[in-house]
């Protein structure tokens, strides 16, 4: 949960494994609590690890949308956890890292 000055938000990750392991989905919920209304939003993205070439654990996170954007998450212990988008490059917490964190965790990936 994170609290910003319009809403609180409530994030819930859910990876679901392909049958053949090569990829997962991740479906992200996020709960808008404004002060007057509720608003839900759903966002599916398809997790791929990929080759690293400096250790760690790569994953190409792709969302499922018109925009269709794509970012690259590294997760290391000696180089840190990054993800290539404006609020991981920036804040270091994104959604993306979130995910790759989770699925490599529940071993879906």
């Amino acid at each position: 949960m994170r609290k910003t000055k319009a809403a609180t938000i409530t994030r819930n990750l859910d990876i679901v494994p392909n049958v053949d392991g090569q990829y997962a989905i991740g479906i992200v919920t996020e709960l808008h609590q404004l002060k007057t209304v509720q608003h839900v939003k759903t966002d599916l993205y398809h997790l791929r690890r990929v080759p690293s070439d400096i250790g760690g654990v790569a994953v190409e996170v792709a969302k499922q949308s018109e925009e269709g954007e794509t970012y690259h998450v590294h997760l290391g212990r000696e180089l840190g956890d990054s993800c290539d988008c404006p609020a991981g490059t920036y804040r270091g917490v994104c959604r993306h890292l979130d995910m790759a964190r989770q699925a490599v965790t529940e071993g879906k990936l």
